[in-house]
């Protein structure tokens, strides 16, 4: 993909259920702030978009390691040019 045709990057940090809400909104925001330091080291030259859902938006229930761990996620979502298409990649954490 031709890096200048990315218009925006949406990132939405996630977490489990494990610890607080205000702690687990800050570790999402520190997910996202992660990402976009990558990125930013890139070539991208998009727009980035940041929400930091803590617990609040699970895949899964919760009520097992294995459920918990799909629910400590990064959603990216990369728009791009020419026609407004959506790319969606979901980065899983431990």
């Amino acid at each position: 993909m031709d890096y200048s045709s990315i218009t925006k990057i949406e990132i939405k940090g996630h977490t489990d259920s494990d610890r607080s809400n205000q702690y687990n909104k800050d570790l999402a925001g520190r997910r996202t702030s992660k990402v976009i330091e990558y990125l930013t080291k890139t070539e991208y030259a998009a727009e980035f978009d940041t929400s930091s859902f803590g617990e609040h938006s699970p895949l899964n229930s919760n009520l097992d390691d294995t459920e918990k761990s799909k629910n400590r996620r990064v959603d990216i979502m990369i728009s791009y040019l020419p026609k407004p298409e959506v790319l969606i990649l979901t980065l899983f954490t431990v």
